[in-house]
C-alpha cells in the first residue's frame, strides 16, 4: 500500500503526524497521541526487548512479516492485519522482515472510563485480526495528506485518525454505545441484561441457546430477542454466531489446533458447520483467513 512512497517520504510523514497530532478531541472521546509514525522493516531501530507502556499502541501492517511475543505467547503479523496491545501488557518484537511496513501509533483515551473498561474486558491482553479495507485505505489517505499538505490537510488527518479507531473498534463501541444510553435512562436493567447475555454466551460458548440464556437471565426467549435486538440490532442466533466466530479467530492464530478442534471448541457441531458459517459471516474461508495470519 505504501510501496510507491520512499524511505524518506515516510521518515518525514512520520515526523510531520508526531509534531500536528499530539491531542484529537470528538464527541465520543479524546486521545492523546504519544507517537504515529510509518515504520519500514530495513533501517528502523526496532524494540527487541520485552517492555510495557501505560498507553495502547496499534499496529496496521502493509507488507512484510513481524513476530511479536506478547505475555508469552507469538504472534504472526503479515500484510492486511493488525495488532491492539491495551496498556501494562508486556510485549517485545522477536524479528522483522525487511520488506515490512506498518501505520503504528500510540495513545491514552481521556474522558472515558467506561470506554476503556470495555476494551480491557474485550481484548484482554491483545486483539490480532484481518485489517478492514476502510482502515488501509484511512491509513493511506492520512499519508498521501500529511506529505502534500492538501488544503484542510489537519481536519482531514484527525477525522481520518477519528474514523479509523472507530472502525476497528465498532464492535464494541456498538455494546458501549448502548450501555452508556442505557445507564442514564430508565433501561438500565435492559443494559445489565445484554452484559449477562454475551458473559453467559462466552463462558458457555458450546452450550449456548436461545433457551438457556433467556433461563440464566430470568426471562422469556421472546424477551431476550428483544432485549437484544434494541441493543445490538441482532436477534439471539447472530449474538451467538458473533460470539462463537469471535473466539474461533482467536484460536485460530495458535497453529497447533486444527480447525476441527478449534470449531468444537467454538461451538460448532462439526467442522463442516464451521465452514459454512465462517464463509457466510467472514466473506472468506477459514482456511484462507489462517493462511493471512501465517503468510
Amino acid at each position: 500500500m505504501f510501496s510507491k512512497y520512499n524511505e524518506a517520504q515516510l521518515s518525514v510523514a512520520s515526523k510531520r503526524l508526531n509534531s500536528s497530532f499530539p491531542y484529537i478531541k470528538n464527541s465520543l472521546f479524546e486521545i492523546e497521541t504519544f507517537w504515529l509514525r510509518f515504520a519500514f522493516g530495513k533501517n528502523t531501530t526496532w524494540n527487541f526487548r520485552e517492555h510495557h507502556h501505560s498507553f495502547y499502541e496499534l499496529h496496521i501492517v502493509t507488507s512484510g512479516k513481524a513476530t511479536y511475543l506478547i505475555n508469552s505467547k507469538t504472534i504472526t503479523l503479515t500484510k492486511n492485519t493488525f495488532l491492539f496491545i491495551p496498556p501494562n501488557i508486556s510485549h517485545q518484537v522477536v524479528s522483522v522482515s525487511d520488506d515490512y511496513t506498518k501505520f503504528a501509533f500510540s495513545f491514552e483515551i481521556h474522558n472515558n472510563d467506561e470506554l476503556c473498561k470495555l476494551l480491557k474486558s474485550e481484548i484482554g491482553t491483545h486483539f490480532f485480526d484481518t485489517t478492514p479495507q476502510i482502515v488501509l485505505t484511512l491509513a493511506e489517505n492520512i499519508l498521501d495528506n500529511i506529505l502534500h499538505e492538501n488544503f484542510g490537510y489537519h481536519t482531514i488527518i484527525e477525522n481520518n485518525l477519528t474514523n479509523l479507531l472507530l472502525s476497528l473498534m465498532q464492535p464494541m463501541l456498538k455494546l458501549y454505545n448502548f450501555i452508556d444510553h442505557a445507564e442514564k435512562s430508565s433501561d438500565s436493567h435492559l443494559a445489565m441484561r445484554v452484559k449477562m447475555a454475551l458473559s453467559y454466551i462466552d463462558d458457555n460458548i458450546a452450550d449456548a441457546t436461545a433457551v438457556n440464556i433467556a433461563n440464566h437471565l430470568h426471562i422469556s426467549t421472546k424477551q431476550l430477542s428483544r432485549t437484544l435486538k434494541t441493543a445490538l440490532s441482532m436477534t439471539t442466533q447472530e449474538v451467538i454466531v458473533h460470539r462463537r466466530i469471535k473466539k474461533a479467530k482467536k484460536l485460530m492464530q495458535n497453529l497447533d489446533i486444527p480447525l476441527s478442534e478449534i470449531a468444537a471448541m467454538a461451538g460448532f457441531n462439526s467442522q463442516q458447520h464451521f465452514s459454512k458459517t465462517f464463509k457466510r459471516t467472514e466473506g472468506t474461508t477459514a482456511t484462507y483467513y489462517r493462511q493471512q495470519i501465517f503468510e
